[in-house]
C-alpha cells in the first residue's frame, strides 16, 4: 500500500527525529518513495511466530492504500516493534479492517512500556455489539467507538505523559465511508510522568472469537500528528479529480491497481459503488481537495 509522507523504520533507512517506529506501510511495510510500491514485505517488525500474518493485496486481502496489506486469521498472532528510544509521547495512525470476526473484546494494538499498557485499542464482535474500545494504564475509564463490520477505520492515538494528573490519551476513529469522526472523548488526567512506550503490537494480539481482520498504513511520530489519508484519493495528489476516477475504473476492470486510496465507501472492495462516492465527492466543492 502506498502512503504519502511515509518513511522507513530506523533499521531500513535513515529518517527524521520526528518519526518513531509505528513504520507499518505495507507496499513495502513502510514506504519511503513511490519505487517501493511494490515491495510488500514486513522489514522493520517482527512476526509474534512464523507466518504469524499474511501479506498481499486484492482480491484475496483487502488493503485501504497502495497495493498491500496484512491479515490476521487467529489468535496470538501480530506484528511487533521496539522503539530506538523510550518515547514519552506518541502520534500513532493506522487502518484496520474490522472484516467478519466475532467474539469477545481482543486486543488490536498496544504501546507497552514492559508489561504495562500506557496504549491499548480492542475489538469487541458480539452479537449486536461491534466496537472499538481504548484505555490507557493508569486510568479506569474505557471509551468506545460503534464500528460495522467488513468496514476500515482511521485510529488516530495520541498518547502524551505528564506529572499532576497531566497526561492523557487522545482518540479519533474516522471511517465506515463517513468522512466526521466518530464521537470519543479522550482519556485525561494520567498521572504517568515516568511511563514510556517502548514497544509497539500489532495484530490479533489475544485470544478471543473468529475471522479475519486486516491492517494498514500505520504511522507514527514523536512531535504531532501524522494525520489521515486521503479517502477516495486513488491517484495520491491531494485532489480529487477524474484521475481518481479512472484509476478507480482500471482497478475495476483488472487492468491495475489504483496506488492511493480508491475504497471511497471503505468497505475493502473496490466496485462501482465506490465510483458513485467518489464522483459525489468530486460534485461536491467543499471534498474536492483533501483535507
Amino acid at each position: 500500500m502506498m502512503m504519502r509522507n511515509s518513511v522507513m523504520p530506523d533499521a531500513v533507512c535513515a529518517r527524521p527525529s520526528s518519526f518513531v517506529a509505528c513504520v507499518l506501510f505495507f507496499a513495502s511495510l513502510c514506504l519511503a518513495t513511490t519505487a517501493y510500491a511494490q515491495d510488500c514485505s514486513l522489514a522493520g517488525w517482527t512476526e509474534s511466530q512464523p507466518q504469524a500474518v499474511s501479506v498481499g493485496g486484492p482480491p484475496q486481502i483487502a488493503r485501504y492504500s497502495g497495493f498491500c496489506a496484512i491479515q490476521v486469521t487467529a489468535p496470538s498472532r501480530y506484528l511487533y516493534a521496539t522503539h530506538p528510544n523510550a518515547e514519552p509521547t506518541y502520534y500513532a495512525r493506522f487502518y484496520y479492517y474490522t472484516g467478519n470476526r466475532s467474539g469477545g473484546a481482543i486486543d488490536i494494538f498496544q504501546g507497552r512500556d514492559g508489561t504495562t499498557l500506557p496504549i491499548r485499542v480492542e475489538h469487541e464482535a458480539t452479537g449486536a455489539i461491534n466496537r472499538l474500545r481504548f484505555s490507557s494504564h493508569g486510568s479506569g475509564a474505557l471509551r468506545t467507538a460503534d464500528v460495522l463490520a467488513n468496514k476500515w477505520y482511521a485510529i488516530e492515538l495520541a498518547w502524551t505523559t505528564g506529572s499532576n494528573n497531566s497526561g492523557a490519551l487522545g482518540i479519533t476513529v474516522t471511517g465506515g465511508g463517513v468522512s466526521t469522526p466518530i464521537a470519543v472523548s479522550p482519556i485525561t488526567g494520567l498521572n504517568n510522568p515516568n511511563q514510556r512506550i517502548r514497544e509497539i503490537r500489532m495484530g490479533w494480539i489475544t485470544a478471543g472469537g473468529t475471522g479475519a481482520i486486516n491492517f494498514d498504513a500505520c504511522e507514527a511520530r514523536r512531535d504531532a500528528p501524522p494525520g489521515r489519508l486521503c479517502r477516495g484519493d486513488a491517484v495520491p495528489d491531494g485532489t480529487r479529480n477524474v484521475s481518481d476516477i479512472g484509476a478507480v475504473i482500471g482497478e475495476i476492470n483488472g487492468q491495475s491497481l489504483a496506488v492511493g486510496q480508491p475504497d471511497a465507501n471503505e468497505d475493502g472492495e473496490i466496485d462501482v459503488f465506490d465510483l458513485g462516492v467518489l464522483q459525489a465527492m468530486i460534485n461536491d466543492p467543499s471534498q474536492v481537495q483533501c483535507p
